[in-house]
């Protein structure tokens, strides 16, 4: 199926450091990459970008909207102010490149979700007529996991080993962001977004390539407190999951918070004050309904959602096998957090949950020498491709079982 979700219009633009980009007028501009629309337009840097098309760019919600009505478009007029005088300038639509991934085909598809069309990229092996599968979960961020161009995101390193071991891969755009329709990301809620990767498993179940008997969740972070929530559906054959806690959403907050405090120097004490200061300002701005740029900049509503999820008796609903990677070095969640989901797994079914540790590895799957570099360099080492090796592992134990 060839997707009809327009592909996002690629600007093209560098920002101004220092969080200067935007302002009431509009967005100020450092300079341009080659290939996007606002090269083909002829933007210079020092130009106050006013408008896509009819749309204002004041913000970057402003500027995400813009883009994806643009990328409907074929010819679009980019307004800027230039010397004092407004000028437009009419341009090319260009898009947002598709991902290259070597032995697999990379298919743009949608799916219907809440009311909304919801990017969904899909990599197929092109040695195999049916294949096994993984659904990869993001965690918190309202980030992209479209990657287009860029090449060294851990996120696709994964996606790129998981494909290369013959599994078919897909991922879901969260609403609002990319190509995706539907509300701004940083407002949306938890429990919406476990819809939403739901009605993703359900699509990349009906695909003909797709072993029906043979489909994973991988979850990341917060993506791995979603994936046992999809379990019920009863889909999935086994559940992977890297840097997730079994605790409940506000303890999760506070032990991170006191241990990344006590890591960077503080003693205990200061590491509990800290801790209780942030819990008792989350749990604040829950019960505030305009509360933004919390934690991962989600809103109230996402939060206070999570806070409410049983985590524990998800984990304990779970039938199928279960894995969990630990990154050595990993201070977002702590070890005895990861530890739980097995333990609570294998007391209800003994034997169906383990956990794996991965030397030098940290929260966002990146590699370091010691724990005070990963401190220093958060997420700055390189893919380490033991994640992927551990994930495909298991994923091939599990199939070859009884």
């Amino acid at each position: 199926m060839t997707s009809r979700l327009p592909r996002r219009a690629l600007l093209g633009v560098k920002l101004p450091r220092g969080g200067a980009a935007f302002t009431p007028e509009g967005m100020r501009v450092a300079g341009t990459t080659p290939g996007g629309t606002a090269v083909a337009a002829g933007v210079l840097p020092g130009d106050l970008l006013i408008s896509v098309g009819s749309l204002p760019v004041r913000s970057p919600d402003e500027l995400r909207a813009a883009l994806q009505s643009a990328g409907a478009l074929e010819v679009t007029d980019l307004v800027v102010e230039r010397g004092g005088a407004r000028i437009s300038l009419p341009a090319r639509v260009e898009r947002r490149p598709v991902e290259r991934i070597a032995g697999a085909e990379v298919i743009l598809e949608e799916i219907r979700s809440r009311g909304a069309r919801l990017r969904v990229i899909v990599t197929r092996p092109e040695s195999a007529l049916v294949s096994p599968a993984v659904l990869f979960i993001q965690g918190i961020s309202c980030e992209s996991i479209d990657f287009g161009g860029r090449s060294g995101a851990p996120i696709l390193q994964l996606i790129r080993g998981l494909s290369g071991a013959g599994l078919v891969t897909m991922r879901i755009e969260k609403r609002g962001v990319g190509d995706s329709e539907g509300e701004a990301c940083e407002a949306g809620g938890f429990d919406g977004e476990v819809e939403d990767k739901k009605a993703a498993l359900r699509a990349l179940a009906g695909y003909s390539f797709v072993d029906k008997r043979a489909i994973f969740a991988f979850g990341h972070s917060v993506g791995g407190m979603i994936a046992p929530l999809l379990e019920p559906l009863g889909l999935l054959r086994g559940v992977l999951v890297l840097g997730t806690s079994a605790f409940r959403w506000l303890d999760c907050v506070e032990a991170s918070t006191r241990r990344q405090a006590i890591l960077r120097g503080a003693s205990p004490e200061d590491g509990e004050r800290a801790a209780r200061l942030e819990r008792e300002d989350l749990e604040r701005a829950i019960g505030d309904p305009g509360a933004l740029a919390m934690i991962g900049g989600r809103g109230a509503a996402f939060h206070r959602e999570l806070e409410r999820a049983n985590l524990a008796q998800a984990w304990a609903d779970v039938k199928c096998p279960v894995l969990v990677l630990r990154g050595e070095f990993d201070w977002v969640v702590g070890e005895e957090e990861q530890a739980a989901i097995a333990r609570i797994v294998n007391e209800r079914r003994p034997g169906c949950a383990e956990i794996q540790m991965i030397p030098g590895v940290d929260h966002l799957m990146t590699r370091h020498e010691s724990l005070g570099e990963s401190l220093r360099s958060y997420g700055g080492g390189a893919f380490d491709p033991a994640v992927v090796t551990a994930a495909v592992a298991f994923v091939r134990r599990i199939l070859a079982g009884p």
